[in-house]
C-alpha cells in the first residue's frame, strides 16, 4: 500500500463512522414510534376550532289571508213546459183471461210528468162493435182534450183505449171484461202515476163499448166514480141484472151515470127500456137525446161535452 494514499482514507473513515452511527440511531427511533411501542401514545392532534352555531334567523310567520266567501250559486229554475199537444202510445199486455195479448192505447196529456210528483186520473174509453182501439183517437179525442187543457177547462188526465178483439162475443162468457178489471186496471195503476180511488177513475164507451162501461161500473162500483154510455146498446140480460147490482151496491151508491143518444138512432127503443128501468129503480143518471144517428159524426160532435162531464167527476188538482 502506498502510505501517501492511506492517510487521507483514514481521515475520511473517521468522518463517516460517527455520521453512520447517528443515522442508525435516528432510524431506530423512527421505527419505535411507527410500531407504537408500549407506554407510548402519540399526542392527539390539536382540535380544530369548533364552529359556534349562529343564532337562528327568525322564520317568517305566514299571514293567513281570509278566503273569499263563495257567492251562492243560483238554483237553476226549470223552464215551464211549452208543450201544447198530448201524444198516443200503443202497448200490449198479457192477461190470463185472454188467448191473445190485450192491446191498448194511452193518451198522455201535454207536459206529462212521469216522475210521480203529479198524479193523474184515468178515463177508460171503449170502442164500438166491429171497430178497434183507434176509434176514439180517430174521432179526435186527443185534439179536443189538448184544447180543453190549454184553456184550463179540465185538469190533465190519462185516457186508456183498450181493444176488444171479438166484438160479437158473449159479454158474460168472454174474458175481455175480466181482463180489463183484473189485468189492465191494476197494471195501469202500477205502471203509470195515477191517483188512487174510484173518484180518480172513469169508464165510458160508444155503442157496445157503452154497454161494457155500464156493466163493469155497476158490477164494480168500488173501482169507478163515473160511467158513460154514448149511444149505448144494452147487452141482453142487463135489465134483469140491474136489481141484483143495486142490492149489492155499497153504501156510497152507484157511480155517476151518463146516457146519451141521437134521436135518429135505430137502437133508441132498446136504450129507452133500460133507461126507464134505471128511473124506476131510483138510480140517479143523466139522460140526453140529441140530434143525429148511430154514427161516428155524432160521437165526434159531442167529444167536448163528454170530456167535460168526466172531468167534473175527478178530484181537483
Amino acid at each position: 500500500m502506498n502510505h501517501s494514499t492511506a492517510a487521507p482514507l483514514r481521515t475520511v473513515l473517521k468522518l463517516l463512522i460517527p455520521l453512520a452511527a447517528a443515522l442508525a440511531l435516528s432510524a431506530c427511533a423512527a421505527g419505535l414510534l411507527s410500531a407504537g411501542a408500549p407506554g407510548f401514545e402519540p399526542p392527539a392532534p390539536p382540535a380544530g376550532p369548533t364552529a359556534t352555531p349562529s343564532a337562528a334567523e327568525p322564520t317568517a310567520t305566514p299571514t293567513v289571508e281570509p278566503s273569499p266567501t263563495a257567492a251562492p250559486s243560483a238554483t237553476p229554475t226549470q223552464e215551464p213546459c211549452r208543450e201544447t199537444s198530448g201524444r198516443f202510445e200503443r202497448f200490449e199486455l198479457l192477461s190470463p183471461y185472454l188467448k191473445k195479448p190485450l192491446n191498448y192505447r194511452v193518451y198522455f196529456p201535454p207536459c206529462f210528468d212521469d216522475s210521480g210528483k203529479t198524479r193523474y186520473p184515468v178515463l177508460y174509453m171503449l170502442h164500438g162493435q166491429t171497430y178497434n182501439d183507434d176509434q176514439w183517437m180517430r174521432l179526435g179525442i186527443g185534439d179536443v182534450m189538448d184544447e180543453l187543457i190549454a184553456q184550463n177547462e179540465v185538469r190533465p188526465f190519462l185516457i186508456v183505449l183498450p181493444y176488444e178483439v171479438d166484438t160479437f162475443a158473449d159479454p158474460y162468457a168472454d174474458g175481455y171484461g175480466k181482463a180489463l178489471i183484473e189485468t189492465l186496471i191494476p197494471w195501469v195503476d202500477a205502471f203509470y202515476p195515477t191517483c188512487a180511488g174510484a173518484g180518480c177513475r172513469a169508464i165510458g164507451g160508444l155503442s157496445r163499448g157503452g154497454a161494457w162501461a155500464f156493466l163493469l161500473a155497476l158490477d164494480h162500483p168500488e173501482l169507478f166514480g163515473s160511467a158513460g154510455g154514448h149511444s149505448m146498446v144494452p147487452f141482453g140480460g142487463m135489465a134483469r141484472r140491474l136489481p141484483n147490482q143495486l142490492r149489492a151496491m155499497p153504501e156510497g151508491g152507484p157511480p155517476r151515470l151518463w146516457i146519451d143518444m141521437g134521436k135518429n138512432d135505430i137502437y133508441l127503443p132498446d136504450l129507452k127500456v133500460y133507461e126507464e128501468l134505471l128511473t124506476q129503480q131510483g138510480v140517479p143518471h143523466e139522460y140526453t137525446i140529441n140530434g143525429g144517428g148511430h154514427e161516428e159524426k155524432y160521437w165526434a160532435g159531442h167529444l167536448d161535452e163528454y170530456l167535460r162531464w168526466y172531468a167534473q167527476g175527478f178530484p181537483a188538482e
